[in-house]
């Protein structure tokens, strides 16, 4: 049966990552729920995570960086990244750290 205030229901697929949140005990308050809940949407909706973020600052201004930030960090703790994902972090960190190497040469 769907939420009578929003004609919604969890997917039964959601409702593992629903009591993974539970177990791990990451204790969402309710603006880190709707945060999370609001990120997990737009990423859904084939957003990047820079969109996604710009995107869900304008939805929601009345949360501080600080607390999106958080929520968006525990969200990701629930979704490990896939190998194309871990793949193109690397590429996008490496220039990084070659300069962090660079710097410590100096």
């Amino acid at each position: 049966m769907g939420n009578p205030k929003t004609c919604h229901s969890v997917l039964e697929k959601d409702e593992g990552v629903i009591a993974n949140d539970v177990d791990t005990g990451l204790n969402l308050d309710k603006s880190l729920l709707e945060i999370t809940v609001v990120y997990i949407f737009l990423k859904k909706s084939d957003l990047n995570s820079k969109d996604a973020i710009v995107l869900l600052k304008k939805l929601k201004p009345l949360y501080a960086h600080e607390k999106i930030v958080v929520g968006i960090s525990r969200t990701k703790q629930l979704f490990p990244p896939s190998e194309k994902e871990i793949a193109d972090m690397k590429k996008e960190f490496a220039d990084v750290e070659s300069a962090s190497i660079s710097d410590m040469r100096l």
